[in-house]
């Protein structure tokens, strides 16, 4: 089990962020033996579910992995079918990504 140790901005360099990228955060996580670990997260994500320093951590577990990838199906046909613009379908796509707690790197996982 990991807790929310702590929660830091995000370093973007010299760069900063880029224009209409979502904020994204560092937070340290602590498990009971007292291994710590940084991982990276929207920020949006910790709001929305009202997570914060003290909060258990959850690794999404392939359950939850399955039924994003079904929502996306249902997108991907909405797409194909002009049901949804492609302005509509990334604006989806990113706040589902975001709001199911994932980074963008759980779309490379699809088969």
């Amino acid at each position: 089990m990991w807790k929310i140790k702590n929660i830091y901005e995000a370093d973007f360099g010299c760069e900063e962020r880029q224009l209409g990228a979502k904020l994204k955060v560092l937070v340290e996580l602590e498990n009971d033996n007292g291994e710590t670990k940084i991982i990276e997260a929207y920020d949006e994500y910790l709001t929305w579910n009202h997570i914060d320093v003290g909060s258990a951590w959850e690794e999404p577990d392939e359950e939850k992995k399955a039924l994003f990838f079904k929502q996306k199906h249902t997108m991907d046909t909405f797409l194909s079918t002009g049901a949804l613009t492609k302005e509509q379908y990334d604006f989806s796509l990113s706040g589902l990504v975001v709001k199911m707690g994932f980074d963008f790197d759980i779309l490379k996982e699809e088969e």
